[in-house]
């Protein structure tokens, strides 16, 4: 990792930026260089001024923090953490949508901070706890959904079963009585209904959904 790593604030309260200051500011392996007080200004320094990560708030005038985070992002390789006191779903999947390499709430405190601009300094996402949560239970929601979209006869889940097991298309037909042309026919099926191209995609996506045993 290389130091120090180059941080610019754009929140559009003094205190909140004098308060992030003093976090980063002792500690020699980060330096604020810059800090704004809505996006338009961030969008107006931004080609000037090279940044690792950007601490984004999300509630901010003249322009908000997903407008600022879609403009950076398409132009640019910075991180982004976004953090704010909003913990709504709706802003969450939103700012990750968007491009957001973390999220973190205002109530964090300073090693959690610190934790989250290294993490996603060196190429990860980082969400605090409550964030994770949330994403996780979209995760769960959608795979849910598209498992009930997902109509698969009894037989195609036997062959997806076997599949899993790792048997052969030989193998399968032979213990399920069926022919081999028959096997490949369910298998493209399942490949087409799941919208994967091969058996490996095929069994991670019917394992993420709880279809296999």
């Amino acid at each position: 990792m290389i130091y120090p790593i180059k941080i610019i604030l754009a929140d559009d309260h003094r205190i909140i930026r004098d308060g992030l200051k003093m976090v980063f500011g002792d500690v020699n392996k980060f330096q604020i260089i810059a800090e704004v007080a809505n996006g338009q200004e961030l969008i107006a320094i931004f080609d000037t001024v090279y940044s690792d990560v950007i601490l984004l708030d999300l509630s901010m005038p003249t322009l908000g923090g997903l407008e600022t985070l879609a403009a950076i992002k398409a132009k640019s390789t910075s991180k982004i953490l976004v953090l704010t006191i909003h913990d709504e779903p709706a802003y969450v999947l939103k700012a990750i949508q968007l491009g957001a390499d973390g999220y973190v709430l205002k109530n964090a405190d300073h090693e959690e901070l610190i934790r989250a601009v290294e993490t996603i300094y060196q190429g990860q996402k980082y969400y605090s706890s409550v964030i994770s949560n949330i994403v996780i239970d979209n995760l769960n929601k959608k795979f849910q959904t598209e498992k009930q979209a997902i109509q698969v006869t009894a037989r195609e889940q036997e062959v997806l079963q076997l599949v899993a097991d790792g048997l052969s298309n030989k193998l399968i037909a032979d213990q399920l009585n069926i022919s081999q042309r028959t096997v490949e026919t369910h298998r493209t099926n399942l490949l087409r209904k799941f919208e994967v191209f091969n058996a490996a995609e095929l069994v991670k996506k019917a394992g993420e959904m709880s279809l296999l045993k």
